[in-house]
């Protein structure tokens, strides 16, 4: 078992290299340099290439695509009365960086922490834990135990806050914090991701936890979109190939985790009907 977990973990992480985009896109324009035959067959798909390539760059293609995850994120943000316990996922610290300096280098969604920190307010009695590794097998880098230090050197109770270190993707963070969600019944966990990546861990997390009756809650955090479509050119090449990787990346995720039977729908954006407290 372990073994084919491996194997699914580096292929679909060569596929995700390979399938981003950014990526897709300068391999295709490159490969047609080596395309045998006909001088002006090789124009003309350099010459689609390259519309493809300025369409993902200067229109907002990546927004296009993030917003129904973030709408469905949106849908599904609810906080209960009673929460039992917090899980904020990793994928927040920029590995190289952190490693270098010995602290944590956060990257685009450092909001997950700063929601954290509001939570950990309202709810002073849920025990929080941070749950990520290295995403690419790093042993230098345990993500989750930094984070545990960063919140308790701004005053966490150190008490409240634990860290599993050894999950490299949204299935590990299911996978090893299981045992704490699953120890009672019909217990309320608060789930602390990216809105973009919310559809996709909080269906993981609902399968995992039906046999013990735990709801979930999500709690999403930075958007990066406006909520709205809009037909606006920008100038941001980076940023609109990045904001396309994502969204491709998770709708891939969705597609996977159905289709290997992990979740029951292919994304479910209807939040389940409020628990009444016992």
């Amino acid at each position: 078992m372990e073994f084919w977990q491996a194997m699914e973990f580096w292929l679909t992480k060569a596929l995700g290299i390979v399938m981003a985009p950014s990526h897709l896109l300068l391999l295709l324009l490159a490969l047609v340099f080596f395309v045998p035959g006909f001088r002006l067959l090789r124009d003309g798909l350099g010459t689609f290439i390259v519309f493809l390539l300025l369409t993902a760059t200067l229109l907002p293609v990546g927004d296009w695509a993030l917003l129904p995850l973030e709408r469905c994120a949106a849908t599904l943000a609810r906080t209960p009365f009673k929460a039992d316990g917090v899980i904020v996922l990793g994928g927040m610290l920029d590995e190289d960086a952190t490693t270098a300096r010995n602290e944590a280098a956060f990257g685009g969604s450092a909001d997950r922490f700063i929601a954290m920190l509001k939570l950990a307010r309202a709810y002073p009695g849920a025990p929080v834990i941070f749950t990520g590794g290295s995403a690419w097998g790093n042993p230098g880098f345990h993500e989750g135990e930094i984070l545990r230090r960063a919140a308790e050197s701004l005053g966490v109770d150190a008490r409240r806050i634990s860290a599993e270190t050894r999950a490299r993707n949204t299935i590990g963070n299911v996978k090893y914090t299981k045992d704490a969600f699953t120890r009672a019944s019909g217990k309320n966990w608060l789930i602390v991701t990216s809105a973009y990546h919310m559809p996709r861990a909080l269906s993981l997390f609902e399968a995992a936890g039906r046999k013990s009756g735990t709801h979930f809650y999500a709690y999403p955090t930075d958007y990066r979109t406006r909520g709205q479509f809009r037909f606006k050119p920008r100038l941001d090449p980076t940023g609109n190939l990045s904001k396309l990787d994502h969204a491709v990346k998770e709708y891939a995720g969705l597609a996977v985790n159905r289709l290997l039977g992990r979740t029951d729908s292919l994304m479910t954006c209807t939040p389940p009907k409020e628990e009444k407290l016992k």
